[in-house]
């Protein structure tokens, strides 16, 4: 990671959102066909609630080639940033996909519960958050009720 990339890592992380912002679109026009540059181009948009921005940055990531962590944070962005601008069939779409490159990351079925409910899925969207909560669980009442609140989960109507 170069050094100028690096700064702009650390003003978005001390909330200096709008420098980041202003480094990073030097950097890009430097290198417009850097991954990672639109990734965190995209990122530092999605933490000033620029979401429609964002959204064209984490699809041009994406299709740039990305891999691991990145891949990861930019598939859930991306799924995130269409749910928060209407555009429930394509977070759906992402965030599943997010889901089946990375099933251990639990944060994929909690966006995605977000998403099914605003689509009124409410209790698939329940079912999903239950079942992320007991798969991640150490806590020993939830454990204690393990086999039963699966069964519940499993036995809500569908919407």
């Amino acid at each position: 990671m170069n050094a100028r990339l690096h700064e702009a890592l650390a003003l978005r992380a001390q909330g200096r959102l709008d420098e980041a912002l202003a480094l990073l679109r030097q950097l890009r026009a430097e290198r417009p066909e850097d991954a990672l540059l639109a990734l965190h181009t995209a990122m530092t948009h999605d933490s000033l609630g620029q979401e429609t921005e964002a959204i064209p940055l984490y699809e041009e990531a994406l299709a740039l080639g990305l891999s691991g962590d990145d891949r990861r944070a930019a598939l859930l962005g991306l799924g995130s940033s269409y749910r928060w601008v209407g555009h429930l069939e394509a977070s759906e779409r992402v965030l599943r996909q997010g889901m089946a490159e990375f099933p251990e990351a639990a944060e994929f079925p909690a966006f995605l519960a977000l998403t099914l409910h605003d689509q009124g899925k409410g209790s698939e969207a329940v079912q999903m958050l239950l079942t992320t909560l007991l798969d991640t669980t150490a806590n020993e009442g939830l454990r204690r009720y393990e086999r039963a609140l699966r069964f519940y989960a499993e036995q809500l109507p569908r919407s």
